[in-house]
């Protein structure tokens, strides 16, 4: 029985799923996710100015507040953890026996720290790339997906 392999090529604001058959077909695509948010300026994304506390610092200046998590971040993990969610009901419903993962190396990093234990164990390969701005025969001839 041949092997379906998905092989996720994503970044923070897009990504895409395919499926690769040891058969030699051509990918297919599985799965288009686009993410508008990864894409905003920092700007965007945060409507109020940063607050500030009631601290007083050296020369009786205060000390202003600063979000805890850049905001880009918190929309990086939270398209990571969308992602995580696909991937496991992909697995869940037998959609996929092995995974590939391509993104850059901080969000391959997000997105690896979001999959669930039993989905981690069926990445087979990963690439610290973004190729997301590639058409899929180009990605074919880039992406080592075979074991």
């Amino acid at each position: 029985m041949l092997r379906k392999t998905w092989i996720l090529v994503g970044d923070a604001s897009r990504a895409r799923i395919f499926l690769g058959s040891e058969a030699g077909d051509t990918w297919s695509l599985v799965d288009d996710l686009d993410f508008p948010p990864g894409r905003e300026r920092v700007h965007d994304l945060v409507t109020d100015h940063p607050g500030s506390a009631k601290q007083i610092g050296a020369k009786g200046t205060k000390v202003g507040m600063t979000p805890p998590t850049d905001p880009k971040e918190k929309e990086a993990i939270r398209f990571a953890r969308t992602l995580a969610g696909r991937l496991k009901k992909g697995r869940t419903d037998r959609e996929y026996d092995a995974l590939v993962l391509v993104a850059p190396p901080h969000f391959l990093g997000m997105l690896r720290g979001e999959l669930d234990s039993d989905t981690a164990h069926l990445v087979v390969k990963s690439q610290h790339h973004d190729y997301t701005q590639f058409r899929p025969d180009q990605l074919e001839k880039m992406v080592e997906w075979r074991s």
